[in-house]
């Protein structure tokens, strides 16, 4: 008692908890809970108590001492609520640990995968797996702080179903809570103590002492606001993101602010440190969905998930929306419009009479920026990457293309630039644009001069005459007989006229 004491602020007091309290723990401790790995590596169903027991072994083994292991987090809040909350998101254990330097926190590392090869069934073979493929294989997030007032790892263990075993190795921390319904501390200590030497059963009248602790401050204040659903914190600009996500879960699930008239600018506070922590739209949308995903995957794949979400992502609108002061207000608007295409899509899901469409594992819901990695295909052509070339029910593929079957002057003379121009006027240029149409109303295929081989030695000759309405628009530069060349007109202006003669334009 006095060693757990002396690890503690003065103004934070030891409260024992009570019989039914402990027995709701010592439920939590025997439960098993699987835990993923990656590829072929095996499931593991393990209890949190082998759990602790198995890491506090192997962090002796590396002569690292461990101070204290405390329960933290939503399991503790469970514990401590007794039959108001009948579930939790994770589990946050704490061992206690002295963390000098650089090379503590690889032996932290090595720790955890030598408890996690100790938890291996007992018929998978060991010989080939070394402590650092089991920390890749079954942690999915490591982060390593250390400066002046924090200086603590965590690795968490992947659970598909979001209860992930979160696992801290905390020498000194500044912020340990987000409110007052996070802020308790359970001691393990004596309870483990009592299961590993007791050989009496526990009763009402005989059962270990254990001791919790509210770092909000008051342990009974914090535990009436549990209880009575109140939403009460300290300092929120020193938390990171300023508690803004988990403050809006708390709205999203009925909790209502302690006091009302410092709402506003509580809430600004943690809109500011959000932004100041997030400050693009990428690492915003990022760590919102990393949190929907992970308190919101109870009800996996089903609509009470994508409609918890959406009302989720509703609340945090109206929340930014009104006490956002520190953002231009592009980048407010930018924010905002993120949330509601997110919170549109959730509602989509919702809305949806299938429900694998709403499965909680699906990010289409928070919009990306997808580059186009698809090859540019080419129109009007027979290639096999060309959707209008063969395709069954496609319109293009039956339709008279003018530009596949149509006698094009530009196609077959044999002089003709415009043949394999890359300028995209000829028949197989990539951008599409062929020459004109027949067909059109509007354009008319142009006139091509015939002339014979000594045209240069004669002065005038008379083209082959064609019907007014099949040629209308003379595309090329041409100059009637008698003319000079300051008469030589634009070429889809001039108009023919049969019978009309034209000096050759070679």
């Amino acid at each position: 008692h006095y060693f757990i004491q002396s690890n503690l602020s003065m103004s934070f007091s030891l409260t024992a908890l009570e019989y039914d309290q402990v027995e709701r723990l010592v439920g939590l401790l025997n439960k098993q809970l699987p835990l993923h790995g990656s590829g072929n590596f095996p499931t593991l169903e393990v209890t949190l108590e082998a759990m602790v027991r198995a890491v506090k072994s192997s962090l002796q083994e590396q002569n690292l001492e461990v101070r204290d292991v405390r329960l933290n987090g939503s399991a503790a809040s469970y514990v401590v609520a007794d039959s108001t909350i009948d579930s939790y998101n994770d589990v946050d254990l704490i061992f206690g640990v002295s963390l000098e330097d650089c090379d503590s926190f690889k032996r932290v590392k090595e720790a955890v995968g030598e408890s996690l090869l100790k938890l291996l069934p007992e018929k998978v073979s060991r010989v080939r797996l070394r402590p650092k493929m089991m920390v890749d294989a079954y942690v999915n997030k490591m982060v390593k702080v250390s400066h002046d007032n924090d200086c603590w790892s965590l690795m968490s263990l992947h659970n598909e179903g979001g209860c992930n075993v979160e696992l801290k190795f905390v020498d000194r921390m500044r912020r340990q809570f987000e409110f007052s319904v996070d802020s308790f501390q359970i001691y393990l200590d004596p309870l483990l103590y009592y299961q590993s030497h007791s050989t009496v059963a526990m009763a009402k009248t005989f059962y270990p002492t254990v001791y919790g602790v509210s770092l909000y401050g008051d342990f009974e204040e914090a535990t009436g606001h549990l209880k009575e659903h109140l939403i009460d914190t300290i300092h929120p600009e020193e938390i990171r993101g300023g508690g803004l996500l988990k403050y809006t879960r708390l709205l999203a699930s009925g909790y209502t602010p302690l006091h009302p008239s410092k709402l506003a600018k509580m809430e600004r506070y943690m809109c500011s440190r959000f932004f100041i922590d997030f400050p693009d739209i990428d690492k915003q949308g990022e760590v919102i969905e990393k949190y929907l995903v992970g308190h919101c995957s109870n009800s996996r794949g089903s609509v009470e998930c994508a409609r918890a979400r959406y009302k989720y992502l509703m609340v945090l609108h109206r929340v930014i929306e009104q006490s956002t002061v520190c953002l231009m207000s592009h980048e407010r608007r930018q924010t905002l419009r993120f949330i509601t295409q997110a919170a549109c899509a959730c509602l989509k899901q919702a809305n949806s009479s299938d429900p694998a469409s709403s499965n909680s594992s699906n990010t289409s819901a928070f919009p990306r920026r997808k580059r186009n990695n698809t090859a540019p295909t080419l129109p009007y052509t027979t290639s096999p990457t060309n959707p209008y070339s063969g395709s069954p029910g496609n319109p293009y593929s039956s339709s008279p293309n003018p530009y596949a079957t149509s006698p094009n002057p530009y196609a077959t003379s044999p002089s003709n630039p415009y043949a394999t121009s890359p300028s995209g006027y000829g028949a197989t240029s990539p951008s599409g644009y062929g020459p004109p149409s027949y067909h059109s109303p509007m354009y008319h295929a142009p006139f091509t001069p015939t002339c014979s081989k000594t045209c240069h030695t004669k002065k005038t000759h008379k083209r082959k005459e064609y019907s007014p309405s099949d040629l209308k628009v003379l595309r090329m530069s041409s100059v009637p007989a008698g003319g000079s060349k300051d008469t030589r007109i634009s070429a889809t202006a001039q108009p023919f006229i049969p019978g009309q003669s034209y000096r050759c334009p070679s």
